[in-house]
């Protein structure tokens, strides 16, 4: 019998295609709409993934706020972190 792959084997453009859109958009969305914009908050985004939706809260959330988000999958943390690197970046060059 073959056994499932874990997150660990799992291609992050398979992530992104099958996963983000079943799951991780419809929990993402209950989780934006209960933090309101510009909130000093604390986050824990247990198995991130390719980072959604921390990456959306990282837009919202005010000054002083944290985002710590970890994955078992070191290829999806990979993406993970280039793109909040690359929405810091925007966040910080943003009028």
């Amino acid at each position: 019998m073959a056994s499932r792959p874990v997150a660990a084997e799992v291609d992050p453009a398979v992530w992104e295609s099958v996963v983000t859109p079943r799951y991780a958009a419809i929990f993402g969305q209950l989780i934006l709409r209960e933090i309101g914009r510009g909130t000093r908050e604390q986050v824990l985004d247990i198995a991130c993934g390719t980072g959604h939706p921390s990456l959306e809260l990282l837009k919202r959330l005010g000054e002083g706020a944290r985002i710590v988000a970890i994955d078992r999958s070191s290829k999806l943390l990979d993406v993970a972190q280039r793109r909040a690197h690359v929405a810091r970046a925007l966040t910080q060059c943003a009028p």
